[in-house]
């Protein structure tokens, strides 16, 4: 369900996770509108979703295993292919040690799009999840957020940061009417606008 929606509303969601899910098999059935950061959690010893996939019926009703998944939307997300490894994290009570290896695509990714896999080695279908799990999902999840459009509507150019291009736009539009540039909406671009680009003035949030 989460990828369906991130493949169906990539503009209404900034990141999703899924534990032991998979992807479309086939990546031509979902066009994702804006990237996207995916997470995959995924045990080896998943018996129900296999984590290398799995055809129920011979080329019948097929799904992704967990690294295809990640590689699938890695490409919707047109990252490079660099994979970067992370420490590992003790998520499954069950099983000693930091037991979740973590495998990141995220270089050359698109503007808010990443692919990342947290593997665990030996889980099951359904892990027994320690106090770990939720903060670091969680963590995961607002780490990876987008910016509140309007904390940052003065980025005129769409590049996550308020700066003299934006501000030579607004210039450019002084005393005029301008649907974009009037962020104040007083129906001209002046003073008040100028106010909301100073305050915004950096990286976006």
């Amino acid at each position: 369900m989460a990828y369906r929606f991130a493949c169906d509303h990539a503009d209404l969601v900034a990141s999703v996770a899924s534990l032991a899910g998979a992807t479309y098999y086939n990546p031509s059935n979902c066009v994702p509108s804006d990237p996207v950061h995916v997470l995959q959690i995924h045990g080896t010893q998943d018996d129900t979703i296999e984590y290398g996939g799995r055809c129920i019926i011979p080329f019948f009703f097929c799904y992704p295993g967990a690294e295809d998944t990640v590689d699938i939307w890695a490409e919707y997300n047109q990252c490079s292919g660099a994979v970067d490894s992370l420490p590992n994290l003790d998520l499954d009570g069950s099983i000693s040690g930091a037991e979740t290896v973590r495998t990141v695509l995220r270089d050359g990714c698109l503007l808010y799009g990443s692919a990342e896999l947290w593997t665990i080695e030996g889980g099951s279908h359904g892990p027994a999840f320690n106090g770990n799990y939720a903060r670091e999902l969680v963590d995961w999840l607002l780490t990876n957020r987008r910016p509140d459009p309007l904390a940052c509507e003065a980025d005129f150019d769409d590049n996550a940061i308020v700066n003299g291009a934006d501000l030579s736009f607004l210039l450019s539009s002084w005393g005029r009417e301008s649907k974009q540039a009037d962020l104040d909406d007083d129906g001209v671009v002046g003073g008040g606008d100028l106010s909301i680009v100073l305050a915004q003035w950096g990286e976006c949030d």
